[in-house]
């Protein structure tokens, strides 16, 4: 049996740094929440994203991402005791000559979790000091 760390075998250098900000717009209405992720991976180069996600009401969310020579993503989404999230991906990189676009669906369900409990997601109004 072959052994898994063997001469040829090297560990890839990889860093990932994020950033976001949260603007409320409308007091336990609307938030907004810019983001930006930078991706350095050795053998295939640099990649950033640039996300623009919106929540509203603590139930319906927006997000527009665009990845750098990749891609661009729309996702709509509903979110209570269960998730629907359905995104459409905008191919722009060199694989638009096979995939003009691709769907995505995600559904979840939060289980012990009340109907009409906040979100998780961790928004100013739902803060506790």
């Amino acid at each position: 049996m072959p052994s898994l760390l063997n001469d040829q075998a090297k560990l890839q250098k990889n860093l990932i740094a994020m950033a976001e900000y949260i603007f409320v717009l409308r007091q336990n209405t609307a938030v907004l929440m810019p983001s930006v992720q930078y991706m350095h991976n050795d053998p295939y180069g640099n990649t950033a994203d640039i996300n623009l996600n919106s929540l509203f009401w603590d139930r319906a969310s927006v997000q527009v991402s665009y990845r750098t020579n990749q891609s661009i993503f729309v996702t709509v989404g509903y979110h209570s005791t269960f998730c629907i999230l359905l995104s459409y991906e905008f191919s722009t990189g060199n694989i638009t000559t096979f995939n003009h676009g691709t769907y995505e669906a995600m559904f979840t369900y939060a289980f012990g979790r009340r109907e009409g409990q906040k979100t998780r997601i961790r928004l100013p109004w739902n803060w506790t000091y």
